[in-house]
């Protein structure tokens, strides 16, 4: 509570979009109190786009406001750059993924496949910031306030200083994942995805080939596998339609979203 509350002080520096006030905690209750912070969440706002009716053009302006921020607190916060090891990156990426039960053995093959193919001509090593960093970007934190064209950005809990590859990996995993989702046109998805990135700022093309390996291992490693076990998590209603899911709609799906590709 104490690391959140102290958190949400240091990003309240940087302004645009907006960082709802703390207004007061209680240790006793593990509670902070914040001042009210209107708008939706932006995660709940695209997936019910094809119900309401809005338009791309405003999920795409909640995502310019999220690359803008984002850009300001790395660019202005940044203190050194790390080298990250490929050889080493992949072999953690296999450990995790070994690690996880939710995942085939022909499944991670998949994944590896698909990681080496995006990181074939990068080179040995690849050189990224670190800066301060959010530590959970992803679209369940952002607040988008319609009535004002107003991002608001939330929970800081595992805000610190790392590579900037953790807020990019995790903000794109969750804008690809939305691929996948048969009821989202990917024409929001990919105007989404394309205000982000130029609202950023540009990005050597060796740091998006290790996000696009981040997002493909996240996909293919854990999120697929999770759709084969929704059943067990979520009873026997979910599994059926997972099962329907897998059967008629996840190899095309799967496809478009691997396809892609990541435009900074």
């Amino acid at each position: 509570m104490e690391k959140e509350w102290e958190n949400t002080r240091e990003f309240r520096k940087f302004t645009t979009p907006a960082i709802p006030a703390p207004l007061g905690k209680s240790a006793r209750g593990k509670t902070i109190v914040w001042e009210e912070a209107p708008g939706v969440r932006v995660d709940r706002f695209v997936r019910r786009i094809w119900l309401s009716g809005k338009c791309r053009d405003e999920a795409a302006a909640a995502l310019l406001q999220a690359g803008a921020w984002l850009s300001t607190v790395h660019h202005t916060s940044q203190q050194e750059e790390e080298t990250i090891d490929l050889a080493q990156f992949v072999e953690a990426l296999r450990r995790h993924g070994q690690q996880e039960t939710v995942s085939s053995p022909a499944q991670t093959s998949r994944a590896f496949a698909s990681i080496a193919e995006s990181l074939r001509g990068v080179g040995p090593s690849v050189r990224a910031p670190v800066a301060l960093g959010h530590g959970d970007f992803a679209l369940s934190n952002l607040l988008w306030d319609a009535s004002r064209e107003h991002l608001q950005v939330i929970d800081f809990e595992h805000a610190g200083y790392r590579s900037i590859l953790h807020d990019l990996g995790s903000m794109a995993y969750d804008l690809r994942i939305c691929l996948l989702n048969p009821m989202i046109p990917s024409s929001v998805i990919r105007a989404c995805e394309a205000a982000f990135w130029e609202a950023y700022g540009p990005l050597t093309p060796q740091i998006r080939a290790v996000v696009e390996a981040i997002v493909t291992f996240r996909i293919l490693d854990y999120y697929l596998p999770r759709v084969s076990t929704r059943g067990e998590r979520a009873g026997r209603w979910a599994g059926a339609m997972a099962a329907l899911y897998q059967v008629f709609l996840q190899d095309r799906l799967v496809t478009r979203t691997l396809c892609a590709g990541w435009r900074a």
